[in-house]
């Protein structure tokens, strides 16, 4: 009998009950305070996750936007116009890209200061954007420049609209710091497929035709020809020729008489410069002249 033990429980009083019961409430508001922390904790980390999407998605935006008009940038253009070629392919149809540079857009700036050109051009992007159609882009290249993409071009006729239209919308009179601004337009057309299925093989194009608009009077636009080509690869080369053959003394002066008929005698003389080429023949003024006044070399070709 001395090797069982007896049980004895303890007896429960209300000062161990209450005690008890101290330890729950201080453990249950200790849980309650865990967990509020928690979901503050939560509710910041959401917070903080948002405004890190929202500065993705800005800086996302400028990345792909202009941040003086808003409008697409280069790297957005090139999207745009391969979803653009795309959908007019599937449709049998073409796509068309219209380089505009603005005439006489840098009086603007000289005359009023560059706070109002940049005015003057958003007000211009706002114009155009405002007259394009839903399926049609405008996208800043740069400075002045813009490009306008229009799929979907069944005629020829629907491209030379849209330069007229553009040309008119260009022209139109915008108030810029209590001043009246005008300019214009000059538009280079080039044509997926037939100049090429490239962003900037069909952006370098159309800024040669544009080019070609502006020698030909401005104001106006021109399609892509392969002769642009030739011929801005003919004024480069003789560009380059051109500085050495200045400090060469390469050039020629031929004396033209001037005779008066009654007396049949030589009045004056018509000094007439030449540039003449190993193989016998000549280079004539209306070759290099622009070219030297276009370079800087006037003067000491003149001299």
């Amino acid at each position: 009998m001395h090797d069982v033990v007896t049980p004895n429980p303890p007896i429960l009083s209300w000062s161990h009950v209450l005690f008890i019961m101290v330890i729950y409430v201080i453990t249950g508001f200790s849980v309650f305070v865990l967990i509020q922390d928690i979901r503050r904790l939560m509710q910041s980390l959401q917070q903080e996750v948002s405004k890190v999407e929202q500065n993705r998605a800005h800086i996302q935006h400028l990345a792909h936007h202009d941040p003086l008009t808003n409008l697409p940038n280069r790297i957005l253009g090139e999207r745009l116009f391969n979803e653009k070629l795309r959908e007019s392919e599937e449709k049998g149809l073409q796509l068309a890209l219209l380089f505009i540079d603005l005439d006489n857009f840098k009086p603007v700036n000289d005359a009023l200061g560059h706070a109002a050109g940049d005015r003057f051009l958003q007000k211009i992007s706002q114009t155009i954007t405002d007259h394009l159609s839903t399926k049609q882009s405008l996208i800043r290249f740069g400075g002045d420049e813009f490009i306008v993409l229009a799929p979907e071009i069944s005629d020829k006729s629907e491209i030379d609209d849209l330069c007229k239209n553009l040309i008119t919308w260009c022209s139109n009179e915008f108030e810029v710091l209590q001043t009246k601004v005008v300019v214009s337009g000059s538009i280079g057309v080039a044509q997926a497929h037939y100049d090429g299925i490239k962003f900037k093989q069909l952006c370098r194009k159309a800024d040669i035709a544009m080019y070609e608009a502006k020698r030909n009077g401005r104001n106006r636009y021109e399609y892509y020809d392969v002769r642009f080509d030739e011929e801005n690869d003919e004024r480069f080369t003789l560009t380059q020729r051109l500085r050495p053959a200045v400090h060469a003394n390469e050039f020629e002066v031929y004396y033209q008489p001037l005779i008066d008929l009654a007396s049949n005698k030589v009045q004056a003389v018509e000094a007439l410069l030449r540039w003449p080429q190993k193989d016998g023949s000549m280079i004539f003024p209306d070759k290099f002249i622009p070219l030297a006044e276009s370079s800087g070399l006037i003067i000491p070709l003149g001299a």
